[in-house]
């Protein structure tokens, strides 16, 4: 028996001493044209490669370098499949029970382009302006069999491979089905797939980045190859990021939609998308559903100063849109909710929101004032819906269109005070300052001595058009004043309000007793009124009581009463005459 025993060793190191031999002295290379035609005949692409040699290290080593596939039918176009190395070791002592095991296969530097065309199907990208995306239509030899060729021989394999590790490659991806197709890029990937096999579900999990100087996203799945079906199926698809490595500067060069939004760096939060099975058609367009959700996350923009904070979100995405389920985070001392629609797969993309903020610090949302300069601070709460076309030429403020409805409380006009400004411009009318201020209550003394305008709570519902703010029946009120009017405010912040000013009635007949002609300038309730403009660019904004038509009706009033007291006397001295006349014709 020990002899037996000595004797098949022997066999078997001679059996694999002659294959090493053979295998270290076989120039592979030389059957490289023809390998390269039978992948074309199975792709249906034109095929290039570089070298393919052998080797024995533990079994037989195989190792192809340059590889491309090329769309179309020629080698002119850019390739949408590049390999720099592949290596793959295949176990010898499997061979023996009739089976295919290969030890690991190693991928490196492998990049994959690809492009969504105007139908919405993705294909491998090709460097030809016009490309239609149908790559079946070749020169090549066609399989006339029923099924691919491809399927029909790997489904009778009995392969299995105990790892694949895919390194440092990149993914890029064009939409053409967009107005403003962008490349997007995922580079540094690394992929590693367990325990491989067509008849059994394959395990991979994988790291890369994505618009980041590091990996910055690890992502987990398992893979069915379904090939009779033609089909692949991804299952419990999780995928996890770190925002904060992503730079949102790059990603705005190339993605349209983050430019309208003007973010900018830095961006936090911990982003998950996961789902539990997308099925992958091989010739048709996939219908998959993501959920997604984002936590604890920090967001900064250049339209608005303060950032958002502890954002939290959930969302779903399927091929025409990204639903924006649930939306809250802090902003400027403030709460911020919502939902939103993001139809990224249209021509001209868009985006629809259903938004609140409440109770947010006003003076955090404006620009800086020079010193003493008038500001409007308060609590701010708004709600608005409408839609924002994220087009080339549009930015988002002026793509806006929508309504909704805005309030302030404990509203505050600081260094400037509404009722003084009025009080001083009443100097144009001759004796009325001096007068009325013998006629003041120690009440509005103290009130024309303050230096800033306090606000009752308001609240205007507004239209938004282009990223105009437009307004109807705006009031504005405090304990002595009450302003009324109608204006707009654009995205360049600039602010129009045309408005009447109510002056209280206590004040009003104060003003009425030093001067009598004001009495025409009442309403029903003897409030004075006054018209009013404001206008201007934030922080420079005027507020700006028109006196002057105060003073021209004072005027006209005065003129009238004169001209009337004179035709009064006139008629008068006339009638004397007359009566005297008809006393000298009796007598």
């Amino acid at each position: 028996m020990k002899k037996v025993i000595v004797v098949s060793g022997i066999i078997f190191f001679l059996l694999i001493a002659a294959i090493a031999a053979f295998v270290l002295t076989f120039n592979v290379d030389r059957y490289r044209p023809l390998l390269c035609t039978k992948l074309e005949s199975v792709l249906g692409n034109p095929v290039q490669l570089d070298s393919v040699k052998l080797g024995f290290r533990g079994g037989i080593a195989l190792e192809l370098k340059g590889l491309r596939l090329y769309p179309g039918s020629t080698q002119k176009s850019r390739p949408y499949f590049q390999l720099k190395a592949l290596s793959a070791r295949l176990k010898l002592e499997p061979l023996l029970r009739r089976e295919i095991k290969v030890g690991s296969v190693l991928l490196d530097e492998p990049v994959f382009s690809l492009v969504r065309q105007g139908d919405g199907g993705v294909e491998p990208l090709d460097g030809y302006k016009g490309y239609s995306g149908n790559i079946s239509n070749t020169s090549h030899p066609k399989n006339n069999s029923n099924k691919p060729l491809a399927v029909s021989q790997a489904a009778s394999l009995s392969l299995f491979v105990d790892e694949i590790k895919i390194r440092n490659g990149i993914v890029s991806f064009i939409d053409y089905s967009s107005k403003t197709p962008a490349p997007i890029t995922m580079d540094r990937i690394d992929i590693d797939l367990a325990d491989v096999s067509l008849m059994q579900p394959i395990q991979a999990k994988g790291k890369a980045a994505f618009y980041s100087t590091e990996q910055n996203v690890n992502a987990e799945v398992e893979i069915v190859l379904k090939l009779a079906e033609k089909m692949v199926v991804l299952r419990n698809l999780n995928v996890k990021s770190d925002l904060k490595s992503l730079s949102l500067e790059t990603l705005a060069e190339r993605f349209l939609p983050v430019e309208k939004m003007s973010l900018r760096d830095p961006v936090e939060g911990v982003l998950t998308i996961a789902a539990k099975e997308i099925q992958i058609p091989f010739s048709e367009k996939a219908d998959f559903n993501l959920l997604g959700h984002l936590a604890d996350g920090k967001i900064v923009s250049n339209l608005i100063q303060s950032p958002f904070k502890h954002v939290t979100a959930d969302f779903t995405i399927d091929p025409q849109q990204i639903h924006l389920s649930r939306f809250s985070g802090d902003f400027s001392r403030g709460l911020v909710h919502g939902e939103g629609r993001f139809f990224y797969s249209a021509k001209e993309p868009s985006v629809a929101i259903d938004l609140a903020a409440e109770n947010i610090d006003m003076s955090t949302l404006l620009p800086p004032f020079p010193e003493n300069a008038p500001q409007l601070k308060g609590g701010l709460s708004v709600s608005v819906r409408g839609i924002a076309s994220l087009a080339e030429n549009a930015t988002m403020g002026q793509a806006f269109d929508g309504q909704g409805v805005i309030s302030l409380r404990d509203g505050v006009l600081t260094n400037f005070n509404l009722l003084k400004e009025v009080f001083s411009k009443l100097s144009i009318i001759p004796g009325v300052v001096d007068t009325l201020k013998s006629r003041l209550t120690p009440e509005y003394e103290q009130k024309l001595s303050a230096r800033d305008t306090v606000f009752l709570p308001v609240e205007w519902p507004f239209t938004l058009n282009q990223g105009t703010f437009s307004f109807k029946d705006v009031r504005l009120e405090t304990d002595s004043l009450e302003l009324i009017g109608s204006g707009f405010f654009s995205t360049n912040l600039y602010l129009q309000l045309t408005s009447i000013l109510f002056i209280d009635p206590e004040l009003s007949l104060a003003m009425i007793k030093s001067v009598n002609e004001l009495q025409t300038l009442t309403d029903t309730t003897g409030r004075l009124k006054i018209p009013v403009k404001i206008q201007g660019q934030v922080p420079r904004v005027k507020v700006v009581p028109d006196v002057s038509s105060v003073a021209t009706a004072l005027v006209v009033t005065k003129a009238q009463d004169l001209i009337g007291n004179f035709l009064k006397k006139t008629l008068e001295k006339e009638g004397i005459i007359q009566k005297q006349a008809q006393g000298t014709a009796q007598s």
